[in-house]
């Protein structure tokens, strides 16, 4: 099974990747990480884009995003502090992204009422397809021992435009400068996700990708201002929310109009080059919509079976490839560093790491794992015990109030599960 996380390790670090690989030495740090403040903001916009809530009003939507966010740092913190206690950095640092990520939720709420017009099909959705044989067309590929090779990546989310066209949508984070328009427009892990999608879902022909982004400045990731509680939602009569369904909700195929050129409908059909079609943009977040070519699409499945089949290539080359960039945040910096200087780093990989557990992988049961099902539960607001993690509110004028839906959060929690058991 391939991850987008590995396949970009093997193209930057050998070393990295033969480190941490599934199909390699697996290895993970004793030592969670404080916090993941990625994942917490792409959970927060799941929940803000969850399709069963589409029609919702966003003004019940937004609190159920801010908790989400806020969920997902206490269960970081929780599951550092299972192992080690946090000291007084890790406590400013964890503290500093709670903040920031109010403040960019915050900021994205405005901007998502005057700019969203579109139907969230797919919110945090996994998809796992077959990887094909790059010299064997209609063929997939697998292992020298027989078994199948499967891409499983994460998709943030799915819309449909007015026009019924669909449009890929990728969440990121940008920290002092908007991203490069070159590398908006190559987006390697977004064109696979738009692969991968188009393969599990045939009837579907993706007109591009949308890139999210929400810009964080030097002097903000330094110091992010509070945001009051009372701030975190948009006054009724302050701004046109263009999501809101008070009005009936909207859903595919509706607003198209029968004289809609067919290239617009199946956008897939025809070839053009990769253009940037147009942006929105408002206060430290940009949205820029990507028109993709798919004349060469089926090169991105061949390429990823050329990449599956050097892994999988027992004899491989693994050496190091140091770089400021991939070396700044690399989890094996310390016995590479070791490995380096000609010395003997078993020892600190034995002291520092481990081997991922059977019950974090369990490749059988991605879909439908009791984990899985209760994610997507609390996208839909449902609570999670108490982790002991300490709430900051207090200390920075947020008042944490949970949404008025505890009884039917447990409801919700409880189908879930029930669903998940049948399948």
């Amino acid at each position: 099974m391939l991850r987008p996380s590995e396949t970009e390790t093997f193209d930057s670090c050998r070393r990295a990747w033969d480190l941490g690989a599934r199909v390699r030495r697996d290895l993970v740090p004793l030592l969670p990480a404080p916090l993941d403040f990625d994942t917490a903001l792409r959970t927060a916009l799941a929940v803000y884009y969850f399709p069963a809530m589409d029609d919702w009003n966003r003004s019940i939507v937004r609190p159920l995003a801010v908790e989400g966010f806020r969920r997902a740092l206490r269960e970081d913190r929780a599951a550092h502090e299972a192992v080690a206690a946090f000291d007084e950095a890790l406590t400013a640092t964890w503290d500093r992204a709670w903040r920031l990520g109010h403040l960019l939720l915050h900021r994205y709420f405005a901007f998502a009422a005057a700019f969203d017009d579109f139907d969230s099909v797919l919110a945090d959705d996994d998809l796992w397809v077959p990887v094909p044989h790059p010299d064997r067309s209609g063929a997939e590929l697998g292992t020298p021992d027989g078994r199948p090779i499967r891409y499983l990546c994460r998709l943030d989310q799915l819309i449909a435009d007015p026009d019924d066209e669909w449009w890929v949508v990728d969440h990121r984070l940008s920290w002092g400068s908007w991203t490069d328009d070159r590398e908006l427009l190559q987006a390697q892990r977004t064109v696979r996700i738009l692969w991968a999608l188009e393969t599990a879902y045939p009837q579907i022909h993706v007109a591009g990708t949308v890139h999210n982004e929400l810009r964080i400045t030097d002097a903000e990731a330094a110091d992010p201002p509070a945001v009051r509680a009372d701030d975190l939602d948009i006054a009724a009569d302050a701004e046109l929310d263009r999501r809101d369904m008070t009005t009936g909700a909207r859903r595919a195929n509706l607003r198209r109009s029968p004289m809609t050129p067919e290239e617009r409908i199946l956008g897939a059909a025809v070839d053009r080059p990769d253009e940037i079609a147009h942006r929105e943009e408002l206060d430290g977040v940009r949205r820029t919509w990507v028109r993709r070519g798919h004349g060469e699409m089926h090169l991105v499945g061949q390429e990823l079976g050329r990449q599956a089949r050097a892994m999988t290539d027992a004899k491989v080359a693994v050496p190091a490839s140091p770089a400021p960039d991939i070396c700044r945040r690399c989890p094996f910096l310390a016995p590479c560093l070791v490995m380096e200087s000609g010395g003997d780093a078993e020892p600190m990989l034995a002291a520092r790491y481990r081997r991922r557990l059977p019950e974090e992988f369990d490749e059988s049961g991605l879909r439908t794992s009791t984990q899985r099902v209760r994610a997507r539960a609390h996208l839909g607001g449902a609570a999670l015990h108490s982790t002991g993690a300490r709430d900051p509110a207090g200390d920075r004028g947020l008042t944490d109030t949970d949404p008025p839906v505890v009884r039917r959060d447990q409801r919700v929690d409880e189908d879930a599960q029930t669903e998940g058991r049948e399948r």
